[in-house]
């Protein structure tokens, strides 16, 4: 575990770990240089308990440099990532590792999460991949592992040389299993084992458009490697914004990431990935539908082209009430059309308001 100006969720993180119905481990924490209480509740739990050792950065490092500190304290074959504002199963550790004792041949180990707000209200689910082979192939688009329910062999991290420190504020972890996927197999096991805090001011919710960028150059390098061509960020930046479904996009970037859902399915369909295919289709087809309805009154024809390949991929679409309504959209007349627009960007402003 590392943290920063932690201390209102430190307190319950750490217990959750120190309860856990699996004893036999310890629990090394990295302060990196926090200016609140965290160096107080540090003290107390080291005195506490004797599994929990602490150490402190001189300066503020970020995630990934002291990650590696962190690991390289580790004198256990089995590593559990624990991020500091989460909260854990009491049965997380058990449940993992009897996983990996029975799974040699797996190295990196995850769950679901289960997404909650900064004061512990449940917000959703986190959909999560179960097999290597679905893991490997969503990883190309989108984070298909959680980082602070995820436990690895220790070894293999060291054998792809740690976590990037390049990395100030993310993506480490998507490059840290972008480098482990050459050497090891994936599994997630597929019950919440975490309750995962979203909360304002955090390194993930903070708006950096470069994380972005990051992470468009480590998915166009596993798209290239998939595909057996050069894959530009740009379009693997298409892709990810297509399938996550953040916003309209712009033209240019649905053409891209349209194509490469093709090339992805006609890859997937060669190699025999049935079941990976099935599930490709469905959430693709969910995605583009989405994103038909976002350029309904920005460009028809996309829309119309979007809308007809999502009921390719998912014909389950057809029967949801979205289908219906981009359908009424589509079909009404430009007046009718003109007022949704027009009562649409109304919206939009009083949010941005």
């Amino acid at each position: 575990m590392a943290t920063h100006n932690c201390a209102p969720f430190l307190g319950e993180a750490v217990q959750s770990l120190l309860h856990q119905t699996f004893e036999d481990f310890e629990l090394i924490i990295i302060d990196d240089a926090s200016t609140d209480e965290t160096p107080c509740l540090l003290r107390r739990f080291q005195d506490m308990d004797p599994r929990v050792r602490c150490e402190r950065n001189e300066r503020n490092r970020r995630l990934g440099p002291s990650l590696n500190r962190g690991l390289r304290l580790c004198r256990c074959d089995l590593v559990a990532r624990a991020d500091a504002d989460d909260v854990f199963s009491r049965q997380r550790l058990e449940k993992q590792v009897a996983f990996m004792n029975g799974r040699p041949e797996v190295g990196v180990l995850s769950a679901v999460e289960a997404v909650v707000d900064e004061q512990g209200k449940f917000i959703r689910f986190k959909p999560t991949l179960t097999e290597d082979d679905e893991i490997r192939f969503y990883h190309m688009f989108t984070h298909a592992m959680s980082h602070t329910a995820v436990i690895y062999r220790r070894e293999l991290v060291e054998k792809v040389g740690e976590y990037d420190e390049s990395f100030a504020t993310g993506p480490e972890d998507y490059d840290l299993y972008a480098r482990l996927l050459h050497v090891t197999r994936f599994a997630n096991l597929p019950e919440a084992l975490v309750q995962y805090r979203v909360r304002a001011g955090s390194d993930e919710q903070a708006p950096y458009p470069w994380r972005q960028r990051m992470k468009n150059q480590i998915a166009a390098r596993q798209l290239g490697r998939f595909l057996g061509r050069e894959v530009s960020e740009s379009e693997a930046g298409a892709l990810w914004e297509l399938y996550h479904g953040y916003s309209r996009m712009p033209s240019g970037g649905v053409r891209l990431a349209i194509g490469l859902v093709e090339e992805l399915r006609f890859e997937a369909t060669k190699e025999g990935r049935t079941k990976v295919l099935e599930r490709f289709d469905r959430d693709m087809g969910e995605a583009i539908a989405k994103q038909a309805v976002f350029q309904t009154y920005a460009d028809r024809a996309i829309s119309r082209e979007l809308f007809t390949m999502a009921l390719r991929l998912s014909p389950a679409q057809a029967l949801r009430a979205r289908a219906w309504m981009q359908v009424a959209r589509l079909c009404s007349p430009p007046s009718i059309r003109s007022f949704f627009s027009w009562r649409g960007r109304s919206k939009s402003a009083v949010a941005a308001v």
